[in-house]
């Protein structure tokens, strides 16, 4: 027995031994694993952060946002999709000026005592509401364990993120901290790019001649100390402690407690002048903290309509069906609110006023972007006063004429039966649908088949290319799909195919215009041959006139021309294209084959359209494409890398024909165009602007807003005023620039009798900067030819704060920022040979 148990431990015992020589021979003889294997693997074994998951207690995601964002295929973030398709197609919430609901509190209906309280419960809720958001951005480098290092004096210094700088654990810091000891912190600057913004330092530990990374400095202690905090600092003798960092709880904590403070100030005020108090909050720019506060007061507000009165513009343009209208003072017409549904109108898919004619609806103009919206389809009887201009016109409407229309959603079953009847339109538009569904079509022969009954479609595609809702256009209204049983579930049951790869197009470009778009035919095309052989016929225009106002953009470069403008280029100088921010066809309504107009003041050059085509940001980067540009254009080839950037650029070939006049297409008259130097000089005002808000760092859609102003749309007086800021935001960035280049000690900046100067000298201009210390006053000067002889003219004055004089631009900020990058460069150098 006892042999038989010894055999059995000694077979026991060697299992072990066998068990890790094969550990040790396994990767030594095992084949490599296949690259493209192990990389599949390893991204379908990678963590993906689900953000639906972490969107989704966010307050704010259908508002003013896109929705919850989702990057998973998984049945909630299909639903999550869903809801984001539902959101952007019925949301109220978009792109409109806060005045816009001005008027649903009175503006006489508070007091200045009102206004003074509304004041100070704004200012103490939001400093409560900045300092719990600041918390929150504090919260993924401050949670969990923090230190504070005491000075003999009391003074403390907080150091965070201190785990993630030691995830380990193998610092000394720990048992410091732990009994309680003291140590020498040195400051270093923070160079993660990731927290050196938030947190530019960080505490070094000195201990035994060794330097050891503490944590971040944190912006608490930054800002009570300020400047006392500066690189390579000791602060000797400190005692560290443990203390707990910010957790998720306190910043909930902090946001509660603001709200509780609108709840505190409310309960105090007597209900009889709650609305009084909602009012001043409202019209103090407070409208989110009065609805927090006085939320049934702000309801009962919007249960009638407080609109009284609607602004529209652009009444001088073509747009306008009854611009040759005489108008009687406060005349009284039936109007309504519609959306301009013809795709080749540059009024496309904004809102407009018609007006009823008989038995017509026509345009009168588009809604001012300050105006109140009403419901797509509202009816409503208006006294129209049109301005002294004759641009823009007021209408005050009469409150009890107003009818909603039925198919709008939130209406009482009361204001229902108010509502204005569709009955006419949707039989017409479901017969039109129907017709255009026979004999099973694919989904582009069906959306071609409506234009021919003159209605729209405009479909919500998914990129995997789902049909999430259909609208249609027709007799100025935008029907939902779904409210007359016509989407498009209901067009697949009809018969009507869908492959999204195909029918793509068909939904998403001009097919879908209400209007058809013919082909021309080769009859046409022969007609515009003759017409280009042949000059001095008449001749029928297409579309709108193209204008071609605005002078040919060099960048400094030798201009081989001898004229200046777009439209002298086009009259036998070789000007064969034109680029814009939007595709010219829809815009212009004319198509490839037809005969267009080009206007510049009273001047009108005639030509034939080619093609259009969407430009890439891969073309815009092309040396070569920007060659060719450059040829067709007669503009710089730098110009063309002004379109970087932005996604909607567009470039359109034409052959210039001849001058229009009086209907016929003559031979280009050798005298050159008197140009309007009004046009000229505005645009090139327009045009500066764009640069600026360029260089400020402005949006794409801020942009492309200047863009359509340069493009002829009627610069409004808060255009005017937006422009006027952006100036004084460059000149201000200019003058700051300076001050800072002029206060480096350098090889290139002088002191004269108490001025410090820069003068700088060659091909990027002739310039000096001059601060005059003892009136603190700092003067730009470029250097003018006058009379023969170089002088020195004043771009810039700013004497304290304020901004004297200014003709600053963009050119003269890129010269103070290679300035500046000079002066770096020449410090960096003399370091460097240190």
């Amino acid at each position: 027995m006892g042999c038989r148990t010894a055999s059995l431990l000694s077979i026991v015992l060697t299992i072990p031994f066998f068990a890790i020589q094969r550990a040790v021979d396994t990767p030594k003889s095992a084949r490599k694993v296949n690259e493209d294997e192990f990389q599949f693997c390893q991204k379908v074994a990678k963590y993906k952060q689900v953000e639906w998951i972490k969107d989704k207690d966010n307050s704010y995601a259908y508002i003013g946002t896109e929705g919850i964002k989702t990057n998973t295929q998984d049945p909630v973030g299909w639903m999550v999709e869903q809801a984001n398709q539902i959101y952007k197609e019925y949301s109220l919430i978009g792109d409109r000026n806060y005045n816009r609901f001005d008027h649903i509190f009175p503006k006489d209906s508070h007091t200045a005592a009102d206004s003074e309280w509304a004041k100070g419960v704004a200012t103490h809720y939001n400093k409560l509401i900045s300092e719990a958001a600041a918390s929150r951005s504090r919260l993924e480098h401050e949670e969990g364990i923090a230190l504070t290092a005491t000075s003999s004096k009391g003074n403390k210094i907080e150091i965070v993120s201190v785990i993630s700088t030691d995830p380990d654990g193998e610092s000394p810091i720990w048992e410091i901290a732990r009994k309680g000891e003291n140590v020498d912190i040195q400051m270093a600057k923070n160079k993660d790019w990731k927290t050196e913004k938030q947190y530019p330092y960080k505490a070094v530990a000195l201990i035994d001649q060794s330097k050891i990374d503490v944590g971040l400095i944190s912006p608490t202690t930054l800002a009570a100390y300020g400047k006392t905090i500066e690189k390579d600092k000791i602060f000797g003798n400190l005692k560290l402690e443990f203390q707990l960092g910010i957790s998720k709880n306190d910043v909930d904590d902090k946001f509660a407690a603001a709200e509780k403070y609108l709840e505190t100030q409310r309960d105090a005020i007597p209900e009889t002048e709650r609305d009084r108090r909602a009012a001043a909050l409202w019209h103090n720019n407070n409208r989110a903290i009065a609805g927090k506060m006085f939320t049934e007061f702000v309801a009962n507000r919007l249960q009638e309509l407080q609109v009284e009165q609607i602004k529209v513009i652009g009444l001088q343009y073509e747009t306008n069906e009854l611009k040759d209208r005489q108008w009687q003072p406060n005349e009284s017409l039936n109007c309504r609110m519609a959306i301009e549904s013809n795709l080749q109108s540059p009024i496309y898919d904004k809102r407009v006023i018609q007006v009823q004619t008989g038995d017509q609806w026509k345009n009168m103009g588009v809604v001012h972007n300050d105006a109140a919206y009403l419901p797509i389809g509202s009816q409503f009887i208006a006294n129209i006063n049109i301005s002294v201009s004759k641009k823009d016109a007021d209408l005050a409407i009469d409150r009890s004429t107003l009818k909603l229309p039925e198919i709008w959603h939130g209406l009482s079953p009361e204001r229902v039966k108010e509502a204005v009847n569709l009955d006419e339109i949707v039989p017409k538009l479901k017969e039109a649908i129907t017709k255009a569904a026979a004999n099973q079509p694919t989904m582009t022969e069906f959306v071609a088949k409506l234009a021919d009954e003159n209605v729209g479609l405009k479909a919500q595609v998914q990129l995997g290319g789902r049909i999430n809702g259909i609208t249609y256009l027709y007799e100025g209204q935008a029907v939902k799909a779904s409210l007359i049983e016509m989407s498009w579930k209901n067009l697949a049951a009809m018969g009507v195919k869908y492959e999204p790869e195909r029918d793509r197009e068909a939904l998403t470009s001009v097919s879908n215009s209400p209007q058809r778009i013919t082909q021309a035919t080769p009859q046409d095309d022969f007609k515009e041959k003759v017409i280009a052989e042949t000059p001095q016929q008449s001749v029928a225009i297409t579309g709108k006139p193209v204008k071609m106002v605005y002078p040919l953009k060099m960048h400094g470069e030798a201009n081989p021309l001898s004229v200046d403008t777009c439209i002298e280029a086009m009259r036998g100088h070789g000007r064969c294209h034109t680029t814009r921010r939007y595709e010219p066809y829809a815009a212009y309504g004319f198509k490839e084959g037809d005969i267009a107009i080009a206007i510049a003041g009273e001047q009108k050059v005639a030509f034939k359209v080619g093609k259009q085509y969407k430009i890439t940001p891969e073309m815009l980067n092309d040396v070569a494409y920007q060659q060719q540009w450059s040829q067709m254009e007669k503009h710089s080839a730098k110009e063309l890398t002004t379109f970087q950037g932005h996604s909607n650029t567009w470039g359109m070939h034409f052959q210039p024909l001849g001058d229009y006049v009086d209907g016929k297409i003559m031979p280009f008259s050798t005298q050159p165009i008197k140009s309007d130097n009004t046009i000229v000089a505005e645009i090139q005002q327009l045009m500066e602007w764009s640069r600026t808000a360029d260089y400020l760092g402005k949006s794409e859609k801020y942009i492309d807003r200047i863009q359509d102003l340069i493009a002829g749309e009627s610069i409004t007086e808060k255009a005017q005023q937006a422009m006027h800021k952006d100036h004084q935001s460059l000149s201000h960035h200019v003058a700051s620039q300076w001050r800072e280049i002029l206060a480096i000690k350098s090889e290139y900046v002088e002191s004269q009798n108490g001025n410090l100067i820069f003068e700088r000298k060659g091909n990027e201009g002739k310039y000096r900067a001059t601060w005059e210390q003892a009136t603190d006053t700092l003067t730009l000067d470029t250097k003018v030819v006058n009379q023969d002889k170089f002088q020195y003219s004043p771009l810039l004055v700013q004497q304290g704060l304020e901004i004297m004089h200014s003709q600053v631009t963009v050119r003269d900020a890129k010269n103070c920022d290679r300035a500046l990058q000079l002066i770096a460069e020449s410090q960096k150098g003399r370091q460097e040979q240190r």
